[in-house]
């Protein structure tokens, strides 16, 4: 006992205070009887560090995710309020953002002992940011030096922190005598077992309990908390250094003093929260993937007093808008003295201020006074706010989506920017209104909010799906759309559903309304979409699919069993839908030849970053004919003799070929039509769409003729000049032509003709081909 009560006083004696009396036990906590001089105070600081994107090395920014700060928050204030109201001991309770010069002026201040950092970490640093939403990383080696030149010593260093044990272990050898982290260096913590067992951890502390004991009672509770899965395995990656350390000590105390309303960082803490922020709007509940526009926000408002954010309708741009506004709130309060969101509701104008703009954005959108009549009557607001806000560090987010007299809101922000000096305005938009046109007499800059990418679209989808997708489900989904969109790029055909089109658009406004819109029927097709596609990967198996449920269909039918008929024509259309995303093994020859075609022509051009794309969409094609190929085989058939085919007919893309082979369609779709063959009929116009599209890109023999005798002359003309750099390039395109205009007479020889008529069979849906001499501008282009 004598040893608990020499720990305990040895604990609570800050350096260079006086000798401390015995306390005596009362209850489970020990209520000092010395001045209030020698007692610690009650103040648990929480570092958090909140960063939204970290530079590569070449200084490109990449998005983080973002901790659920909030929930934190309400977690460990409610959990401390419970121990006050319960044993007496009240806890002063500060959350700051980790920024690496905020912890310096903490460790040098001495004004807490217990310090909680809540922070990405690694073996050789813990990730702060920067005070801008940029990452910056802190050296543990850095952060020992602090804390062992540190006047005021720490009691307790809480790493909220994966892969923290080196961390943990320079602490412990820069003095702190308790000091909590990860069990080892390769362990990720997860964020709710952190802040789960956080709270438990410091209630326990609360109530006058031991180190030792509040870290045990911690881990044993949290085992049984039914919001962490896997608990028993999550918490034993906690750990308590030293290990063989005195930890049997208790940490906060009853005391008369509980907070000093006279310490500068307390207030500014406090500040924090007392603030008039408490007016701004929320982003939407589900706002996610968004970080690097919220980055890239912040970093331009560092250098430009006007920053736009536009983007098209329903992609969330009032949201980011929001959500830059309480980043700014919670994790960057000194960034800017005040927020102003505006148009105001009428029921926040509590200020003169907040009147004064309030009536100036009501004449703004009344559309029966003219600008001269505003620039008459805002004399009065103008100077009135301009007198207000002159040397004050304030930002005002205007919401101009639907905001009518543009032009008068940009004659008042003009006069705004001319009479302020610190004034910094973000301004929605769609893009097209006269506030993005403006000439402002200040840097602006532009922030264009895009579409989600996949995996958010999907997570956006997720959450807002009445049917409740499973995780597996989702991941799925996403894996299917990844494939869908690539394919989509390579074969150049549609999703083959609704659901699949919405994901893909990366719209949240349109994302949202499919998923709250979606039946259970629509729900079991997606799924059913993306379970095929998983396990169907060529034409081949998809035909053998239709011939299955054809003949269960006359089966049914022949028996008149109406509900097997209903279920298998389901089915069936499923099928039907993914078969038009799968071109059969003669359309992927056709595609591969026209692409090479591409390809060569784009190397001639020397333009690398086209040939690039093009030889990634030329190997996804071969990989899929050699699918195809192999589907065919295993099965004992044999594909169209492609090489000979193609060879005859469309010589790599020639005009002569895509005219033959256009012919022969046009019969087929005539006989096909007459028969009554509907499917037959809608393949062959599909085909022909395809190929008429592609001659109206071909040039002719005599086109290719006329162009290359154009490229002579002018080679000619620059070996006359010596100009060797454009010779080669010359060179290389004449030999292409040549190769191209031998192809093209080898068709017209095969042909039987000189130049076949043109054919028009889809004249109302088909692309056009009267545009046949567009290939001379482009290839001159």
């Amino acid at each position: 006992m004598e040893n608990t009560e020499s720990n305990t006083t040895k604990l609570l004696q800050p350096v260079g205070s006086i000798p401390p009396h015995k306390p005596h036990k009362v209850g489970a906590c020990s209520l000092a009887t010395s001045s209030s001089e020698s007692i610690p105070r009650n103040l648990l600081t929480i570092f958090r560090a909140a960063p939204l994107v970290y530079l590569d090395k070449k200084g490109s920014p990449h998005s983080l995710d973002l901790p659920n700060f909030e929930y934190e928050e309400t977690v460990l204030s409610d959990s401390l309020q419970e121990a006050e109201n319960i044993a007496g001991i009240k806890i002063d309770l500060s959350f700051v953002t980790a920024t690496v010069d905020r912890l310096g002026s903490f460790l040098a201040s001495g004004v807490c002992h217990v310090l909680h950092l809540s922070c990405p970490g690694s073996k050789t640093y813990l990730m702060f940011d920067n005070g801008c939403g940029t990452a910056q990383p802190l050296l543990v080696d850095r952060l020992k030096e602090w804390i062992r030149r540190s006047k005021h010593k720490l009691q307790l260093v809480f790493l909220a922190a994966g892969h923290s044990r080196s961390a943990g272990e320079a602490l412990v050898a820069a003095g702190v005598p308790h000091v909590i982290c990860c069990q080892h260096n390769d362990v990720k913590l997860r964020e709710t077992t952190a802040i789960e067992f956080a709270r438990v951890f410091y209630r326990n502390l609360a109530y006058g309990r031991n180190i030792d004991e509040a870290f045990v009672e911690g881990r044993q509770e949290v085992i049984s908390a039914a919001n962490i899965k896997d608990a028993e395995k999550e918490i034993h990656k906690f750990a308590l250094l030293p290990e063989n350390g005195e930890h049997d000590v208790p940490l906060f105390v009853a005391q008369s003093i509980l907070f000093d309303s006279s310490s500068t960082q307390n207030q500014e803490l406090r500040k924090i929260h007392q603030s008039r922020l408490k007016n701004l709007p929320f982003p939407n509940q589900i706002f996610l993937g968004r970080n690097l526009e919220i980055w890239k926000v912040l970093d331009n408002l560092k250098t430009c007093r006007l920053v736009h954010i536009v983007g098209e309708r329903g992609v969330g741009k009032r949201s980011l808008a929001a959500a830059v506004a309480q980043h700014i709130r919670n994790c960057l309060p000194n960034l800017v003295e005040d927020i102003i969101w505006l148009p105001y509701s009428p029921s926040k104008c509590d200020s003169r201020l907040d009147h004064l703009l309030s009536n100036l954005f009501a004449v703004c959108e009344n559309n029966d006074i003219s600008l001269e009549e505003f620039q008459e009557r805002e004399d009065y607001e103008a100077s009135a706010i301009k007198d207000i806000l002159y040397e004050k560090k304030v930002l005002l987010i205007i919401d101009a989506k639907s905001m009518y007299g543009a032009e008068k809101l940009c004659t008042f922000l003009n006069y705004l920017f001319q009479e302020t000096r610190s004034v910094r305005i973000i301004i929605v938009h769609r893009g097209d209104s006269i506030v993005r046109y403006y000439d402002f007499p200040v840097v602006e800059a532009n922030v264009e909010l895009g579409p989600l990418d996949i995996t958010t679209s999907v997570r956006v989808f997720g959450k807002i799906c009445l049917h409740r997708p499973k995780t597996n489900e989702l991941r799925d989904i996403e894996k299917f759309l990844k494939t869908k969109n690539s394919s989509q790029d390579m074969y150049l055909v549609e999703p083959c559903s609704e659901v699949c089109k919405h994901l893909l658009s990366g719209n949240p406004l349109i994302i949202r309304r499919a998923a709250k819109s979606l039946t259970l029927e629509e729900y079991d097709g997606l799924i059913f979409e993306v379970r095929s596609s998983a396990s169907i990967q060529t034409r081949v198996q998809l035909d053998e699919e239709v011939l299955q449920y054809n003949k269960q269909m006359n089966k049914a039918t022949a028996c008149q069993d109406t509900k097997s008929m209903r279920l298998i024509q389901e089915k069936l259309d499923r099928v039907n839908k993914l078969r038009e995303t799968h071109p059969d093994i003669e359309a992927l020859q056709m595609m591969i030849d026209d692409i090479k075609h591409d390809r060569d022509y784009a190397l001639s051009l020397h333009d690398v970053d086209t040939a690039e794309n093009i030889a990634e969409r030329l190997e996804f094609l071969m990989n899929q004919l050699e699918l195809e190929s192999n589907a065919l085989s295993s099965r004992g058939l044999k594909g169209p003799n492609l090489n000979l085919q193609w060879k005859k007919y469309l010589h790599h893309g020639t005009r002569s070929g895509l005219e033959v082979e256009i012919q022969k369609h046009q019969t087929s779709l005539e006989k096909a039509t007459a028969d009554g063959a509907i499917d037959d009929a809608y393949k062959l116009v599909g085909k022909m769409k395809y190929l008429v599209g592609r001659r109206s890109k071909c040039p002719s023999g005599d086109e290719i003729e006329s162009e290359l005798l154009r490229l002579e002359r002018g080679r000619n003309d620059l070996i006359g000049r010596l100009n060797t750099k454009k010779l080669e390039s010359f060179a290389l395109r004449i030999a292409v032509l040549r190769k191209e205009l031998a192809k093209e007479r080898d068709a017209e020889k095969m042909s039987g003709k000189q130049g076949l008529p043109l054919v028009q069979p889809i004249s109302n849906e088909g692309p056009s081909i009267d545009n046949d001499s567009k290939w001379h501008q482009d290839f001159n282009t």
